[in-house]
């Protein structure tokens, strides 16, 4: 038998506004009329505001032990969310693990993972491929993770043990072999799946709205003194990080005489270009 290791906690499906409603509607759509209310249930427990809504209604109406148990599990889901957060995570499943508390400590240290693989997955692939590579990146990383997590837990554990909501969800789905129960779970693969895109697209869109370096192009060198000796010294110029800089990179070393470093300011680049003509 196996043992998908996959909670529903805020930041899960069932909690986000919109996101979660649209579950409900997929759910009832495939005939699963109990998992759309037991979806909405959870989503008036675990989202932020919406929670505390539900608890000040059931003390107005007299159910103090509901408002509790509703803000109860909204804590719980808060606690469950801060685990994602790298560093964060970590640092609480270190002290989970100095208090005994095994189980909570893989929990966040496999959450803390997570997010930490997917942002490197993201940031490597935006490098590489702009924001589509990033969203890519992000949910190879993410998958790789989970894979990599459900191999090392299913050999502690001498069981197998999927982890993650794709793993984890297609795992369940054979277990339910066809049930209308089911269209959660697609749900929850597609819609996660979707997330982990979305947080390396964004990434993406970060890294190339980032300030690039203004260089000088072979043209404007030109432009301040058409010599042609040193235009054929020269082999070409490169963007290097920082702003306002060029790199020059030479066919022969006799440009060093005139004083051309390898990374200048454009400012100093022109100036000495002009004194050594």
């Amino acid at each position: 038998l196996s043992k998908p290791n996959f909670k529903q906690t805020m930041g899960n499906t069932d909690s986000i506004p919109v996101i979660s409603q649209t579950k409900s509607l997929v759910q009832t759509i495939a005939g699963d009329t109990d998992g759309a209310k037991r979806t909405q249930e959870n989503f008036s427990k675990q989202c932020p505001v919406v929670s505390q809504c539900r608890s000040l209604g059931q003390t107005i109406g007299g159910d103090s032990k509901g408002a509790k148990e509703t803000q109860e599990e909204f804590l719980d889901g808060l606690d469950d969310f801060s685990n994602g957060f790298p560093v964060v995570g970590h640092i609480k499943g270190g002290i989970y693990y100095a208090t005994g508390d095994t189980e909570k400590g893989d929990e966040a240290m496999k959450a803390a993972s997570r997010t930490t693989a997917v942002m490197a997955g993201g940031v490597a692939g935006g490098l590489a491929g702009g924001p589509a590579g990033a969203a890519a990146g992000a949910f190879a990383a993410g998958q790789a993770c989970d894979g990599i997590t459900t191999g090392i837990d299913s050999a502690v554990h001498h069981e197998y043990r999927p982890n993650g909501s794709l793993i984890g969800g297609i795992q369940r789905c054979i277990d339910k072999k066809g049930d209308k129960t089911m269209s959660g779970d697609i749900f929850d693969m597609v819609a996660e799946s979707g997330m982990d895109c979305m947080q390396g697209y964004g990434i993406g869109k970060g890294i190339k709205s980032m300030p690039r370096a203004k260089g000088v192009t072979m043209t404007e060198v030109r432009d301040v003194h058409p010599t042609e000796p040193i235009n054929q010294s020269l082999k070409r110029t490169e963007f290097t990080e920082g702003p306002h800089h060029v790199e020059i990179q030479m066919k022969n070393k006799n440009l060093a005489n005139y004083g051309l470093t390898q990374t200048m300011a454009i400012e100093e680049v022109k100036g000495i270009w002009k004194k050594a003509l």
